[in-house]
């Protein structure tokens, strides 16, 4: 059975959902809707095609930024405002960043315990970034909009630790070019 190349312009095979689908997924998914993650992930590390495999890394952020009513938020807050006439561009590790902000707002994880793991991840040198683009005050904001007034959890649930590494994974940890 041949598999489908690639599911680039199709929208989010789910109920009425109009967010288009990632690149690779089968059936086309968006993030929000797609059956398991980890496995998309995998097929996006195994994809033969460096071009494909490039263009479902790019679709995942570009649709987790546009259609994630929570990490748009968090996305934009890192982005900041770019000086006049000048295009702007999240580097890698601040796009991860706040995606893995997104990830333990929804988990409902105190920050501190966020930061550590985000900062184990891409590195103490650059474990700044999160608290100079995504501080405590605007991360615990929008928890607490999300949460009400319960606590945060100074314990990272073990499906938001899952999920930050795996944005990881895919935002950061990107395939080495194979030589001919």
């Amino acid at each position: 059975m041949k598999r489908p190349r690639h599911t680039f312009g199709k929208r989010c095979t789910s109920d009425g959902c109009p967010t288009p689908a990632l690149v690779l997924s089968d059936p086309p998914s968006c993030p929000n809707h797609i059956a398991d993650f980890e496995e998309w992930i995998s097929r996006v590390e195994r994809e033969p095609d460096t071009y494909l495999s490039a263009l479902a890394r790019e679709s995942y952020v570009m649709i987790a930024e546009d259609f994630g009513p929570v990490s748009s938020r968090f996305y934009h807050k890192a982005a900041g405002e770019p000086p006049p006439n000048v295009a702007y561009r999240l580097t890698d590790p601040l796009v991860f960043c706040a995606l893995a902000a997104a990830s333990g707002v929804i988990g409902n994880v105190a920050y501190d315990a966020l930061k550590a793991l985000v900062g184990r991840l891409i590195g103490t040198k650059r474990e700044t970034l999160v608290e100079e683009k995504i501080t405590s005050e605007f991360y615990e904001r929008v928890r607490t909009e999300i949460h009400g007034a319960d606590p945060p959890k100074n314990q990272l649930p073990e499906f938001v630790k899952r999920e930050v590494e795996l944005k990881h994974r895919l935002i950061i940890e990107k395939p080495k070019a194979k030589k001919p």
